[in-house]
């Protein structure tokens, strides 16, 4: 077995943008990056974890994929859950979770049905 190491440098690139076979994209800020593989997943340092045989690509970009959402506040329970999609909690309005979020990306499910990605800085 021979064992080795690459260092890779991301230059001017701004994001790790990855892309599963369902066609997800996940756009990672490559500043203060780093990612481990365990047990057949990818876990970057941001809490994004992602089964690597789901995965069909991985780029350097300059630019997220993951567009900016105006969400609507609203009234009762909104579930957050990470990129790998396991619940993380469930807050009493939108404005509650997303100031209580970390640095990551999400998906926030409101009770009115409405699902978006977000992404923290």
């Amino acid at each position: 077995m021979v064992l080795s190491s690459l260092a890779l440098h991301a230059e001017d690139y701004t994001y790790l943008t990855l892309q599963t076979k369902d066609g997800t994209t996940y756009s990672l800020a490559v500043s203060g990056l780093s990612i481990t593989f365990s047990n057949g997943y990818m876990v970057a340092s941001d809490g994004t974890s992602l089964q690597l045989s789901s995965l069909s690509k991985m780029y350097f970009s300059t630019s997220s994929d993951i567009q900016q959402l105006k969400m609507e506040s609203a009234e009762g329970n909104v579930l957050v859950f990470n990129a790998a999609g396991i619940l993380i909690d469930t807050f009493p309005t939108l404005d509650k979770a997303l100031s209580s979020l970390g640095k990551g990306l999400y998906v926030i499910k409101k009770s009115n049905g409405e699902t978006n990605k977000v992404s923290v800085k």
